[in-house]
């Protein structure tokens, strides 16, 4: 009895520790938001995070050698992820301003950080970090569903919508318990911020080809394949342990 009272309290101890970091960290991208450092900010704190928090935060770069029975599940939800948050997108924000969308198609710096640095950062604070300390005593849906959502929180200053933002996060936090790779997090988040971009620049031309039925069904359809690939790979999960 005495132990599951002092399991219990450590657990409640490291909840709110990571929640802390969540409430920090969004408030360093608030601070980047209204001073106009684009980031600036926020990238040297998650490294400090980052080295702070583990003692090898970079832990394993390239794919274990474990087998990957829930990859072809995790390729499917991402991919639909992409095609759900594409026209969540353009369907929600047709109607916004231009000024909603603030990419620079010739700020490379702004490109580098996107692509790049931002996608390799967050991987690295919230799968190598977050993700791997709550599993240590948390069951694999809750450790996923609390990085994603405090992931999503992290993002709320953005304009990529905090449902698809979620989403994202936890078919990333899926491949990161599945084969334990920092690489592929950093390539399939990169792949997502590439998406978003393409969808801020092309949005009208995708809007024209596209009718507002025709965007509501495939949002639809993606989100049934986004539910229908995290299902299957929580009941491979359980039935491997």
């Amino acid at each position: 009895m005495r132990y599951a009272v002092m399991n219990m309290s450590k657990n409640k101890l490291t909840y709110l520790h990571f929640f802390l970091y969540v409430i920090f960290i969004t408030a360093i991208t608030y601070i980047d938001d209204i001073s106009g450092l684009q980031g600036m900010l926020t990238l040297p704190v998650l490294l400090l995070i980052s080295f702070f928090f583990v003692k090898k935060p970079l832990g394993n770069i390239l794919p274990n050698t474990r087998k990957y029975n829930n990859l072809p599940y995790i390729i499917t939800g991402i991919i639909s992820v992409i095609i759900f948050h594409a026209f969540f997108v353009i369907t929600v924000f047709s109607s916004q301003d231009d000024k909603l969308f603030f990419y620079e198609e010739n700020d490379t710096l702004f490109l580098i950080k996107m692509f790049a640095l931002f996608p390799f950062m967050e991987e690295l604070v919230f799968r190598r970090c977050f993700l791997d300390s709550l599993l240590k005593h948390s069951s694999l849906k809750k450790a996923v569903f609390l990085t994603s959502l405090g992931f999503a929180l992290c993002h709320i200053f953005s304009d990529s919508g905090l449902l698809p933002v979620f989403m994202v996060s936890v078919f990333l936090g899926l491949v990161y318990t599945e084969t334990k790779s920092l690489l592929l997090c950093f390539l399939f988040h990169s792949l997502a911020n590439i998406l978003a971009y393409m969808v801020s620049i092309y949005r009208k031309d995708l809007l024209f080809k596209f009718s507002t039925e025709w965007s509501v069904i495939i949002i639809v359809f993606s989100l049934l394949l986004i539910v229908a690939s995290a299902i299957a790979i929580f009941k491979n999960t359980a039935k491997d342990k």
